[in-house]
């Protein structure tokens, strides 16, 4: 007799407020033996914590064409069935089952069995005639809070490691940008009144600008985007950059603002959560073609042990929060995993970049925070960002003033691994008196250094380099023998990377790739004037 369909209330139902309650969990239980379901369905009316749905099939094909075109919380499966046996029973209902938790049954002699499916991929196995009262409900209830665990460990894994290539490809990009950049404005200067050249030069240097902003981005997504904190109020950020927000919405979205009064401060920097905000309310807008409604609130959430399994990325403590809300299309299930990947998009390719949610996961992780969303198609989206509440300040870090550029006549150690860059930097720097010594490694920078110490002023050298020494490690190395020795450094990472360090100012002694020939002398200007006697 096929008991497809069969379905199980638990009675009485769950206790108000009871985790699962407020929804039924859809079990499809794989079996055909008609005493083994009514005993499981006792079972599962024993169940006082959630409610259960159960559904049954007795022959695996006939599951399988379930499973391909509905979805189940749990599937639980017998592994000896009229038409398949053993492991290779379990293989096809993983297989067919997508990604749904699988729990198998097995005969008491067949123990070994078992083990061998949750080693093939089940979250757990049942001895037949051993299930009784609350241990099935309680065992599914496990499986399915474990799969759900993986999942996101899983995808917390996936993300740092495209977030370690995303910042990878942006710092190798920031290098040929800086080399664009550079020659660009090279050729813009030493071409000035032909304009039948710079016509051709000038739209080089705008790509080079857009792209410069791709690739903040990817470091934005990578958590390596410059960032420069201050202890902010999250109302002050929201207010100011609603101003802005119409430009980005369309006339027939309604923007609402609920700002919750004496919201702590968060140490932040405005600019990114300025940024975050906009890439929401963009991502909203494209959700909302024929209008809706958008609404911007701010919160205080506690964290703690006992919540704190509700936020899988969460930290115990006092947050601020941003949440960003809308009644648009939704995201579907299948899509939702992905929607913080770099170049995942589902909108047509002229109107993203598919770098926009990639960038706001990456910003706020960067915040030390995270990011949680809930949608469902037809039902809008909610995304909540959690930042950390504080009061306590930090170090601003300042940037020096732009200063008109003059002749030098130091002499500069150039140490930077990309001939064309160095080649690059070289020639600015000799275009305007600055006599250059250049290696490519910091263990060819030492030699350089023992043979030209008593002549060398300034130690320009990338932070990242092959050959088993850094730059970090090569100037303290030279200012070791040398004190007096100034030192710039750059890279196409942040600054932050490198850890809180006087060492490290940005505008004053660290140079941000990709940069601008002006950009470079400032610097190297600035430092030169600011050497000890």
């Amino acid at each position: 007799m096929n008991m497809t369909g069969e379905s199980l209330k638990s009675d009485p139902p769950p206790a108000a407020g009871s985790k699962g309650g407020d929804r039924e969990v859809r079990v499809l239980l794989i079996e055909d033996d008609r005493t083994q379901v009514l005993l499981l369905r006792a079972a599962l009316s024993k169940s006082r914590s959630m409610r259960f749905s159960l559904e049954v099939e007795e022959r695996l094909h006939e599951a399988e064409s379930r499973l391909a075109g509905e979805r189940f919380d749990i599937i639980l499966t017998d592994l000896g069935l009229p038409d398949s046996q053993g492991l290779e029973t379990f293989k096809r209902v993983f297989a067919a089952a997508r990604g749904t938790p699988v729990m198998v049954m097995t005969a008491r002699e067949d123990d070994e069995l078992g083990l061998q499916a949750m080693s093939a991929g089940a979250q757990d196995y049942l001895v037949k005639h051993e299930v009784a009262g609350n241990l099935l409900a309680r065992a599914l209830r496990y499986s399915i809070e474990r799969s759900r665990l993986q999942e996101q460990i899983g995808q917390t894994q996936k993300m740092e490691a495209i977030g370690q290539l995303a910042g990878g490809v942006a710092h190798d990009f920031n290098n040929l940008l800086t080399i664009i950049q550079g020659y660009s404005e090279i050729l813009l200067v030493r071409h000035a009144g032909q304009d039948d050249l710079l016509s051709s030069v000038r739209p080089i240097q705008e790509a080079a600008f857009r792209a410069a902003g791709l690739t903040r981005q990817l470091l934005a997504f990578g958590r390596r985007q410059m960032m420069s904190p201050l202890p902010v109020s999250l109302n002050d950020i929201v207010t100011k950059t609603a101003t802005t927000l119409p430009r980005v919405l369309s006339g027939d979205i309604r923007l609402e603002l609920q700002l919750a009064p004496d919201l702590p401060l968060t140490h932040a920097d405005p600019a990114m959560i300025e940024q975050v905000l906009t890439n929401l309310a963009a991502n909203s807008r494209d959700a909302m073609p024929f209008g809706g409604q958008l609404t911007v609130s701010t919160y205080v959430a506690e964290i703690d042990e006992k919540n704190k399994g509700d936020h899988p990325e969460g930290v115990v403590g006092r947050h601020v929060c941003l949440e960003v809300s809308d009644t648009g299309s939704g995201i579907a299930a299948e899509v939702l995993p992905h929607i913080f990947e770099p170049f995942y998009a589902t909108k047509k390719l002229n109107r993203t970049t598919g770098l926009g949610l990639a960038s706001v996961h990456g910003m706020i992780k960067q915040h030390g925070g995270w990011v949680e969303v809930k949608s469902q198609p037809r039902a809008g989206t909610k995304f909540t960002a959690y930042l950390r509440a504080s009061d306590t300040a930090v170090r601003v870090i300042p940037v020096a003033p732009s200063q008109p550029v003059v002749r030098g006549r130091e002499t500069i150690l150039l140490v930077e691994d990309q001939p064309t860059l160095r080649e690059m930097i070289s020639a600015v720097l000799t275009s305007h008196g600055y006599q250059t010594l250049e290696a490519e490694n910091g263990a060819e920078a030492l030699g350089l250094w023992r043979a030209n110490s008593k002549n060398i002023d300034l130690l320009l050298t990338d932070m990242e380099m092959p050959g088993g020494v850094n730059g970090r490690e090569l100037a303290k190395c030279l200012v070791a023998e040398k004190p007096g020795l100034c030192v710039v450094y750059s890279s196409g990472y942040s600054i932050n990377l490198f850890g809180e360090d006087s060492l490290l100012e940005e505008g004053v002694n660290f140079l941000a790739k990709p940069y601008l020939p002006e950009s470079l002398l400032d610097i190297i200007q600035s430092a030169l004037a600011k050497r000890l006697p």
